[in-house]
Formats: C-alpha cells, structure tokens, sequence
C-alpha cells in the first residue's frame, strides 16, 4: 500500500469514527441523560423548589406555552448510522411542578453535533391540584409531601394542603 492510500483509508477510518461518537453522544442526550441538575440550577434562580418531573400527556397540550409537535413527521434529514435511524432534530417536553403551586414547562432539543438546548417557560395554570383537596383524617404526615404534621395543624406548611 502507497502513503496516499493509508492516508485515505485513516481519514475514512476517522470519518467513520467522528460519526459514530457524534451518534452516541446524540442517542446518550435524547434517551439518557437526566436533566434534573440543569433543573434545579433553573429553579433555584427563581427561587423554587422542585416537586415532581411529569411527562407531558394529551391533556396538557390544551394550556401549554409551546406549540404542540405535529403528529406526524416527514424528514429528509433521517440518517442510518451503524444499523440506527438518526434524526437531525428531535424535541421533548417535560412538566415541572413547584412546591409553590406553578408548573413550568421544559422543552428539550437535541440537534446533530449541537449543544442540547433547554427552554422553560411557565404554564398559566398548574397541573398540581393539591390546593382544592380536603382530608379529614391526617396521620403525622403530610399526605402530597410527605412534611411531618401534628394532628392539631389544619393545614400543611410546607405544601399548604388542607386537612379538616
């Protein structure tokens, strides 16, 4: 073999590998990784306090503050890398519920070689209905947070859950 086929045959090696890492950080973003700390940094800027982390259902496309995905895509940009179908672009939704009875919305998007991009915005109304719920036997904790009560509180302190 000549240097100019090993030179050619290296940098297709190299291609290839380029490809196959950008793939798996790409698979790694959009199926594994947990985005709880970038959450919680998020939260704690606004002075909040992490909840719960909801999928987002059918539902609660109704009042949600992004537009609702189309459910049915069509892309000239799928690649198969190594047996697998890769889409350039491709966007999650997750709900964020507060101890302070807001709901955030969290878009996630994860583009090809990019950075994975996070937006939030608030919901107009929160899916935590805790606050109309009225409980007429109380144990010594708080049933939606778990807070410890005493049996003479009338209302938690920590979540502000009636209890009659």
């Amino acid at each position: 073999m000549s240097i100019p086929e090993i030179i050619i045959i290296v940098l297709g090696m190299s291609f290839l590998m380029f490809l196959t890492i950008g793939q798996a950080k790409l698979l790694y973003r959009r199926h594994f990784k947990s985005y709880k700390p970038d959450i919680l940094n998020y939260l704690e800027e606004k002075k909040l306090t992490l909840l719960d982390i909801l999928y987002v259902r059918k539902e609660d496309w109704k009042e949600s503050p992004f537009a609702k995905p189309s459910e049915t895509k069509f892309s000239f940009l799928a690649i198969t890398i190594n047996g697998t179908v890769v889409k350039w672009n491709d966007k999650k939704y997750r709900i964020i519920e507060t101890k302070e009875n807001k709901s955030i919305w969290l878009e996630i998007d994860t583009t090809y070689f990019k950075k994975t991009k996070l937006t939030f915005k608030n919901q107009k109304k929160s899916r935590n209905k805790l606050k109309n719920i009225i409980i007429n036997q109380v144990t010594d904790k708080c049933p939606a947070c778990g807070y410890r009560i005493s049996k003479s509180d009338n209302k938690c302190p920590d979540c502000g859950l009636n209890f009659n």
